[in-house]
């Protein structure tokens, strides 16, 4: 016999009903008071001695005062209700959206460079050199590319190196597994230093009007620290990890440097190329990105000194640069701003649309006036173009003609000069304003003027 959750749980409080009459049964457990008479089992309905098994009351808590038993029973009757409710999707928890398949590649990357084993000083000496070699060998070949104007034979690259064929496959290989091995063991390096910026980008692209300290930040700080800044985690691991092959093949042991201090700088220079030229939609170049960044951290710097808001003068000292360069500048950074249309305008003109307009969604786009032609204005001028060929056919051919050509209302819409239409027509210049002026002066007639005198605000 197959019964439903809720048909076995009616069951169950039924038996526990009749077996204790003011009892609850709820995770194993029961509440009665002392002055409960029992029913035996024997006097229950077959229906429910079958399903006697199911209600296990073992070590059942005596309790003396009588209301806590309600109170409890109506907690009870509470769970119950709950556990024969199906869960809808409003009580269950809300989980964040998140790009799954992003997030899990990232995932498995990180796992993956995690599991990757570190290596001793001596082997990285050993396979900085194994690299060093590789890299000389391939700009060898290039320069024999270069001679040659075509790709060179691995028998014109031997006599070039001046070793067998065999040997330099060899070292070709086991330089080229040498700065894998080297690249995959510093991995680590990469995603901490991407780890950094993506964690400035965020900041940068908070909403916020003050700092911790509670300083008011100036109304252009507040449009930098709006900029989105749309360079995901992955990107920046893969450019780190460039600047780091470049590391790898431009280390030199025998410096007496240790290969992740001098692979720091080429992972950062990388990264911050990155998001130099892909931070913007508008790109700035190199140089004037980086003083920006100087500027800006100046800035934020005197400001958590001063306990204020830095002048310019005080911030062109600092950065040892003068006040017209600073101006020029933060003017660059102001005109390649960009706003999504989509976005909301001001604070005041959202609280004034909705005033006016109620709840309805406000974005820049929705307040940018039209520059194409409505339906209307579209009708209207068709409308005026059919009216002013009715007028121009009442002229000879010739008059029409050279009026249209005169004032734009061919085809091609480009007014011609009295020269042009002269050589088109074969007739002097002076003619050919005559012919114009007495088609204009037919024009003029009432009749014909009354038509048209409608269409005069359009133009």
């Amino acid at each position: 016999m197959f019964l439903s959750w809720a048909r076995v749980s009616s069951l169950k409080r039924q038996v526990a009903a009749r077996v204790c009459p003011v009892s609850r049964v709820a995770r194993g457990h029961a509440v009665m008071t002392p002055h409960m008479k029992v029913t035996p089992l024997g006097s229950l309905p077959e229906s429910l001695r079958s399903l006697s098994t199911l209600v296990s009351v073992p070590n059942v808590p005596v309790i003396k005062d009588e209301n806590k038993v309600l109170a409890q029973e109506e907690d009870l009757e509470k769970v119950e209700v709950d556990e024969l409710e199906e869960p809808t999707s409003a009580a269950k928890k809300p989980r964040r959206r998140t790009n799954h398949t992003t997030t899990c590649a990232a995932t498995a990357y990180v796992r993956e460079i995690c599991k990757l084993d570190r290596i001793s000083d001596e082997e990285v000496a050993r396979l900085s050199r194994a690299t060093q070699d590789y890299c000389a060998l391939l700009k060898q070949r290039d320069e024999l590319r270069n001679t040659l104007g075509r790709e060179p034979t691995n028998a014109e690259w031997a006599a070039a190196v001046d070793a067998p064929e065999e040997e330099i496959q060899q070292r070709v290989e086991r330089g080229r597994r040498a700065r894998e091995r080297l690249v995959a063991a510093n991995l680590r390096l990469v995603l901490a230093i991407a780890n950094r910026y993506k964690s400035r980008a965020v900041v940068r692209s908070a909403w916020r009007s003050k700092t911790k300290s509670g300083i008011e930040v100036p109304a252009h700080e507040r449009v930098r620290l709006q900029r989105q800044h749309n360079i995901f985690l992955g990107d920046l691991i893969q450019e780190g990890a460039i600047g780091l092959i470049r590391a790898a093949e431009k280390f030199d042991p025998s410096k007496g440097f240790k290969f992740s201090t001098y692979a720091t700088w080429w992972i950062r220079q990388a990264i911050q190329r990155c998001v130099s030229e892909h931070s913007r939609t508008i790109r700035l170049p190199n140089h004037v990105t980086e003083s920006l960044r100087q500027i800006y951290r100046t800035r934020a710097r005197l400001q958590h000194v001063l306990k204020r808001p830095p002048t310019d003068e005080e911030v062109a000292e600092a950065c040892n640069m003068t006040l017209k360069r600073l101006k020029k500048i933060t003017q660059h950074a102001w005109e390649t701003q960009t706003l999504s249309l989509e976005g909301p305008p001001s604070t005041e003109a959202q609280s004034l649309y909705k005033a006016q307009q109620g709840e309805a969604p406000l974005s820049i786009g929705s307040v940018i006036e039209a520059t194409e032609e409505t339906p209307e204005e579209a009708l209207e001028r068709s409308c005026m173009r059919e009216d002013v060929e009715c007028v121009l056919r009442t002229l000879p051919f010739q008059e029409r003609e050279i009026l249209r050509l005169r004032y734009g209302i061919s085809d091609d819409e480009r007014p011609h000069s009295a020269e042009e239409l002269s050589a088109r027509f074969k007739l002097p210049v002076h003619t050919i304003r005559l012919i114009e002026s007495r088609a204009l002066r037919k024009l003029r007639h009432p009749s014909l003027t009354a038509m048209l005198r409608e269409y005069v605000n359009i133009l």
